[in-house]
């Protein structure tokens, strides 16, 4: 046995996966214990200094402010049974340790595999001793052995192993008590791993979910199922009577059929002639429109040449003679142009960029008339 500096000591690394520490009231009386008593049990730590059993006392004397405590060294052959250590040693010298659901079941689990009652070993049956296949295993015991050890039945060890094996979310509902351990391993038997994520989630973490929770969800499922699979039937009823039902291909000719042969060949005939004349308008369109595009900087120009002779007799003659240009050229166009204005009813007919030129081209002509509206109102008196 070692006197040795507690500041040397290390917490085994997966205590806190198998045990939780004492707190509030127990806490306060475990403190007081060793404050007046002292450490009477020695601490169990290994060549590295690693603590195997009695985290609790040094953390009380680290807290009481005790520099050293006894330690008793021991030697591990294996990894495993510095584990296996830490969780017996701790149970025999604590009893019944309570804490979380969870961590019980997984230093259950934990047991069995060291133990190799999951990998090999045979189980002893009754008072009769089987052959232990795995060597490395150390002395066998049975889950009934474990079981007595730990102070509960073999019903229970079972029950505490299949929680081990929960999924997450529902190892955290057991821990903060939404869910009892026997309600955890109702909903693992009876639902599938998907299902227990939907219950969880549908009830949140505000409800406690109990057995009867569970089984009307089951209830829940169970009719959906059967309505599933009543479609299922008829579906599957319904592809049986279309597979035996014959296909017969009947050919119907109505009455009107050359009539409307000869109709929809005659639209396409119209529809051909239409393009073309699209295509001829939308030229002289664009002849027009630079035409009449000439006119308006012909007008702009004569426009300034008045401004700049206003007033005199000469000046008036010429805006006389350029007017009646103008007026001549307008009715030109409109002459020129008016002829092909059925070609507006076809607008839909045309591409999206051809449709762009002629609004921008329809545009500028209605920017013109309007600019000289405005200009020929303000000198009417």
């Amino acid at each position: 046995m070692d006197l040795i500096d507690i500041s040397e000591l290390k917490p085994h690394p997966r205590n806190e996966e198998f045990f939780d520490p004492i707190t509030g009231i127990k806490w306060n009386e475990f403190l007081k214990s060793v404050k007046e008593r002292g450490v009477i049990e020695p601490v169990i730590v290994t060549p590295e200094k690693v603590i195997v059993s009695g985290h609790h006392r040094v953390r009380a004397c680290k807290e009481l402010g005790i520099k050293e405590i006894k330690c008793v060294v021991r030697i591990y052959d294996n990894e495993d049974d510095v584990v296996r250590d830490l969780i017996e040693t701790n149970i025999r010298q604590r009893g019944d340790v309570g804490g979380s659901e969870m961590k019980m079941a997984a230093r259950i689990k934990e047991l069995e595999r060291i133990y190799g009652i999951q990998h090999g070993a045979k189980l002893f049956q009754g008072n009769q001793h089987q052959e232990v296949i795995a060597n490395n295993y150390p002395s066998p015991k049975t889950q009934s052995d474990l079981a007595t050890e730990f102070g509960i039945s073999i019903a229970t060890w079972k029950n505490y192993k299949r929680l081990a094996d929960a999924i997450p979310e529902l190892a955290t509902a057991v821990d903060s008590g939404q869910v009892t351990k026997t309600t955890a391993i109702a909903m693992m038997r009876k639902l599938s791993e998907t299902e227990q994520k939907e219950l969880l989630s549908e009830l949140g973490d505000s409800k406690k979910i109990t057995n009867s929770d569970v089984n009307k969800y089951i209830e829940l499922l169970n009719e959906s199922q059967k309505e599933v699979d009543i479609a299922k039937r008829k579906v599957s009823e319904l592809e049986e009577q279309l597979a035996n039902t014959p296909v017969k291909t009947v050919k119907v000719i109505p009455d009107d059929y050359d009539d409307l042969k000869e109709a929809a060949e005659a639209s396409q005939e119209r529809v051909r002639q239409l393009k073309v004349e699209l295509v001829q308008a939308k030229e002289k369109a664009e002849e027009s429109g630079k035409s009449y595009m000439k006119l308006y900087k012909d007008f702009s120009k004569l426009e300034t040449e008045m401004k700049r002779r206003e007033g005199t007799p000469e000046q008036v003659k010429i805006a006389e003679r350029d007017f009646q240009y103008f007026v001549s050229a307008t009715n030109s166009f409109l002459r020129n142009y008016g002829g092909h204005i059925w070609a507006f009813n076809e607008f839909h007919n045309m591409p999206d960029y051809e449709k762009q030129d002629v609004i921008k081209a329809v545009k500028a002509l209605d920017a013109f008339a309007q600019q000289l509206i405005r200009n020929l109102e303000g000198n009417i008196t």
